[in-house]
């Protein structure tokens, strides 16, 4: 069996004079890195059953996007809420200082009051 890229150059095959650690027939191909990593990928499978397919990871990063999506609403929402903190904050502060003038006018009247006493 030979695998071809789009040239129609061979870039894996299958040697039937050698067996690997299993008794299998070994891949060979030009470059031995890339088989070396095609014993990891099916490795990687066989441990998770071979259910980890590009149709489960897309499914689940659906999932993710909707529940990050659901997260920046809330996010959205909350800012707002903190907006309407920051303005009510800003006029609760106007109030206090016109308190306070009204506060020392007030002092200041008592304080004169008090002299003609």
């Amino acid at each position: 069996m030979y695998v071809q890229d789009k040239k129609g150059k061979s870039i894996l095959w299958v040697d039937k004079s050698r067996k690997d650690d299993v008794g299998l027939d070994e891949f060979e191909g030009e470059d031995p890195m890339k088989i070396n990593n095609a014993d990891s990928f099916f490795d990687s499978h066989e441990k998770h059953n071979f259910k980890v397919d590009a149709d489960f990871i897309l499914k689940n990063k659906e999932k993710t996007d909707e529940k990050i999506g659901g997260h920046d609403k809330v996010l959205e929402k909350s800012m707002k809420v903190l907006e309407g903190y920051t303005e009510q904050i800003a006029l609760h502060l106007v109030v206090e200082k016109e308190q306070l003038i009204t506060q020392k006018k007030m002092q200041e009247v008592l304080e004169k009051m008090n002299e003609k006493l």
